[in-house]
């Protein structure tokens, strides 16, 4: 132990010299021609004897010169790295979708679904619109006409998807990380009952978190939803009474958000909303509460061309009469950005 204490002492000794000589040589500046060590050469002439060939041109009296290098702006270059990672914030989104699915063998069905996507930002003015279409026929195997036909027979075609959605949003940013926006929505979709559904929103954003390939938001607002019923009877198959056709609710409106750009190819961006009525309506609960999630993977082919992986899921808790409280919707996109 002692041996192993004598070297660690000795060792930071000749740290601390070294860091010394290193400081006298940075304060020092750049030594001159007299602040050289003498020439061993020199040192062992003889008297007259200068050390060089006889031919050699006298030395110069002038030191050489000093190269001055300017000191590191950390400022200015941290604001020059930030100006680079985030780019202006000008710019122009617009891309195209469309998919499809084909079945065949026990249930024939096709589904077929487009849809556009536009943002644009201009210095605090922020505009997003959103519009997607999905429509599906079914035709199932008729089990009895088939066993007595003899051969495969299928039934009618029906309707097993049909739905319009489109929204709109204009936001106003205060900072880079709060703004203040409006937003309307519109959705048709018969299989869920409801023929048309009208929502205006107003709230506020504010961004949690944001770096270069991350983004944390959450939204607070106001909800207005009008929804007009769509029913093939007037009156409720089970209890025989008066169905309603329409109601509207005031909601309280909550989001939370987040993207993430897992590499230059690949990005995944989901979202929660959750819209709470409390307070009682006759005949639609003492309250009611709606829950929205979309998730989008998207994976970039080329400068144009992705593809994308969505998966939508929305709860109901009064939904339409005779409705399911829980819709999914799974599509997968070939996505063209103009």
């Amino acid at each position: 132990m002692s041996r192993l204490a004598s070297f660690l002492a000795f060792g930071l000794a000749c740290s601390l010299v070294a860091s010394h000589a290193h400081a006298q040589d940075a304060d020092a500046g750049t030594p001159s021609v007299a602040d050289a060590p003498p020439d061993q050469g020199a040192a062992n002439a003889t008297p007259g004897d200068t050390g060089a060939p006889s031919d050699a041109p006298p030395p110069s009296a002038d030191p050489p010169p000093t190269v001055v290098v300017p000191p590191v702006d950390q400022a200015a270059t941290f604001t020059q790295a930030a100006t680079l990672d985030h780019p202006a914030t000008d710019e122009t989104v617009w891309n195209i979708s469309a998919g499809a699915t084909l079945n065949t063998g026990n249930t024939r069905s096709f589904a077929g679904n487009a849809g556009t996507h536009l943002a644009i930002r201009r210095g605090p003015h922020g505009f997003v619109f959103d519009l997607q279409a999905i429509e599906g026929i079914a035709q199932a195997l008729d089990p009895a006409m088939t066993s007595a036909m003899g051969h495969t027979v299928y039934g009618p075609w029906t309707e097993s998807a049909s739905s319009v959605t489109t929204s709109g949003r204009y936001d106003f940013f205060l900072t880079d990380s709060d703004a203040i926006f409006g937003a309307f929505a519109l959705r048709h979709d018969r299989l869920a009952g409801l023929e048309l559904r009208t929502q205006v929103q107003v709230g506020y954003l504010r961004n949690f978190y944001v770096v270069e390939k991350h983004r944390l938001w959450g939204e607070v607002g106001y909800d207005f939803t009008y929804d007009y019923f769509w029913n093939k009877t007037i009156h409720d198959p089970t209890s025989g009474a008066l169905l309603a056709t329409d109601r509207n609710s005031h909601s309280a409106r909550f989001y939370l958000g987040y993207d993430n750009h897992l590499n230059e190819n690949l990005t995944l961006t989901t979202g929660v909303e959750f819209l709470l009525r409390p307070y009682r309506v006759d005949g639609q609960g003492d309250f009611q509460a709606r829950l929205n999630w979309i998730t989008q993977l998207n994976m970039k082919v080329d400068a144009h061309f992705s593809l994308g992986l969505a998966f939508t899921l929305r709860y109901d808790s009064v939904p339409p009469a005779g409705k399911e409280n829980v819709d999914t919707i799974t599509v997968l996109n070939l996505i063209y950005a103009l």
